[in-house]
């Protein structure tokens, strides 16, 4: 009886540090929020050479959505804030602000978050 649980242990052993030691294969890992699919930047070669987006714009001129995104990818906004009824504001870094609509509720933080590290100060505030 006393052999057959050392035998019972000694298998057990075996066959979880064999286990253990084997490797799983890597896998890549994905980033929590997948590249922006709304954005083209062969529309805004100034966002590529990392020019600004908005010099011709005065504070509280009125933007659309893609440029606005170009705007957000390129580093250029301090802050946005949303409302229910899909208005955005963009505070630039240089204090003006900028609106725009955006297509559906809360696509302007999934741009964000997928923007990746031009991004990382951004305040989102939501009303």
């Amino acid at each position: 009886m006393r052999n057959q649980r050392v035998l019972i242990a000694l298998i057990l052993f075996v066959v979880i540090f064999s286990a253990a030691c084997q490797t799983s294969p890597t896998t890549p890992t994905q980033p929590a929020y997948p590249a922006y699919p709304g954005f083209n930047p062969g529309i805004y070669p100034e966002a590529v050479s990392g020019g600004g987006l908005y010099p011709g714009y005065a504070d509280g001129a009125i933007i659309t959505w893609e440029h606005a995104i170009a705007m957000v990818l390129n580093g250029e906004v301090a802050s946005v804030t949303q409302d229910h009824q899909l208005n955005v504001i963009l505070t630039l870094k240089d204090g003006r602000t900028l609106t725009t609509t955006e297509p559906a509720i809360d696509e302007i933080i999934n741009v964000i978050r997928s923007c990746g590290d031009p991004c990382k100060d951004i305040t989102i505030a939501t009303e």
